[in-house]
């Protein structure tokens, strides 16, 4: 689901690569351009981002998560912070010029006859994009106006009125992004990687410190971070690997001391 839609990527973005690291190259170093799903446009925004190699993209961590329901009747939606989904047939459109901003507004209508108000800011496109007598689906925000509940800036994808019901709900990662490499994209890329890199993962510690700490495996953490179950899950990986920050940081701290009372040389 998009909006807006955007052009189809390059070649050079789509191109599939064998997860297979050159032998002289440890495999947490192999370069951003080498990974799956990764063309030449697309490692240049990477590198801005601070990101050159299978480590760093390992280490790009989520800002955020978004949990996403499963599809639900309209009558069934609630106001909150949750992405909730619908869909329906489009039963009226209306395009607003005026200021402060201009706005497209749709209505869609489920099979019991209930409806969803939809607003989009600043998006003239649709005028020609959603249109009466259509159905979509739309995932959003609810809110209630006059007792209605209504979407703003939902993703929309043109659907059958036979298309299946998305029926599981799905917690995801929302990464830092930019408006030409965007989270959904990155999200994709980490998810073709992640595998093979949790490959290249090892333990710090001993077993015991962990269960001393309650603290999650090392590799399970950074799966957790980008994979996670929920948000227990996420904190989890969080923990861990906060937790290792703070270890190396104190290390390195320890080694500088030695190293300046010329204990270390």
């Amino acid at each position: 689901m998009s909006t807006p839609t955007s052009p189809p990527p390059s070649s050079a973005d789509t191109d599939d690569k064998k997860n297979t690291a050159p032998a002289n190259v440890p495999l947490l170093n192999r370069p951003i351009d080498d990974l799956e799903g990764v063309g030449e446009s697309r490692a240049r925004i990477f590198r801005h981002l601070g990101v050159s190699a299978l480590g760093d993209l390992l280490e790009y961590f989520p800002r955020t998560y978004l949990s996403e329901s499963a599809e639900r009747d309209i009558a069934e939606l609630g106001a909150g912070e949750q992405i909730q989904t619908a869909r329906g047939e489009v039963v009226a459109v209306d395009y607003l010029a005026g200021r402060p901003r201009q706005r497209f507004e749709a209505t869609i209508e489920d099979e019991s006859h209930h409806k969803l108000g939809l607003v989009w800011f600043n998006a003239a496109y649709l005028r020609s994009a959603i249109r009466p007598g259509m159905f979509i689906r739309v995932q959003g925000r609810v809110r209630f106006y006059r007792n209605m509940p209504q979407m703003a800036q939902p993703k929309w994808k043109e659907i059958e009125p036979i298309t299946e019901r998305i029926e599981q709900s799905h917690f995801r990662p929302i990464y830092p992004a930019t408006a030409r490499l965007q989270s959904d994209a990155i999200a994709r890329i980490v998810e073709k990687n992640l595998d093979l890199a949790l490959g290249a993962v090892d333990e710090l510690f001993p077993a015991e410190l962990l269960k001393k700490r309650k603290l999650m495996p090392r590799r399970e953490a950074y799966r957790a971070i980008h994979r996670p179950v929920d948000m227990t899950d996420a904190m989890r990986a969080r923990k861990r690997i906060v937790y290792d920050e703070l270890m190396l940081m104190q290390l390195a701290l320890g080694l500088s001391r030695r190293l300046r009372d010329g204990r270390i040389t």
